[in-house]
């Protein structure tokens, strides 16, 4: 049986025909809002990664649900499944800057004939270089 992922806030399971095959689409909720410190969580990323292990990264907007323009705290936080999503890491930063300083917006690339893998997302100084976005992985 193959098992499609879509990261929602929902948890539905629907029949679909993949590859020939009638499978399953699992609706998990891998990111919830359940601390009175983070507004709420944006622009999901998944990636599977060479040895078969799920990557789901996400911002972690926290003092509201604002873009990085407006908003002075945006981490990224990620989870991964070594189980084609049957059960997730608990959540862990993996991008965090001071106050002032966000980034947003990521994304993953894997390089196929190296096995690298990078997490580029948008960085920004809201305090020195407001409107300048850049570049970060």
């Amino acid at each position: 049986m193959i098992y499609i992922i879509v990261l929602l806030l929902s948890a539905t399971i629907l029949p679909v025909e993949v590859y020939g095959q009638q499978s399953e689409i699992q609706f998990q909720s891998l990111f919830k809002t359940t601390s009175e410190d983070v507004a709420c969580y944006r622009i999901p990323a998944l990636i599977t990664t060479p040895s078969g292990r799920l990557l789901a990264a996400i911002d972690q907007r926290v003092p509201s649900c604002g873009d990085l323009k407006i908003n002075p705290n945006i981490n990224i936080v990620m989870r991964s499944s070594d189980d084609l999503g049957q059960t997730w890491s608990e959540e862990q930063i993996v991008v965090d800057y001071p106050e002032g300083l966000s980034a947003s917006d990521p994304s993953f690339v894997l390089d196929e004939q190296t096995g690298d893998l990078f997490l580029f997302y948008n960085y920004m100084d809201l305090d020195k270089e407001k409107d300048i976005y850049y570049l970060h992985y």
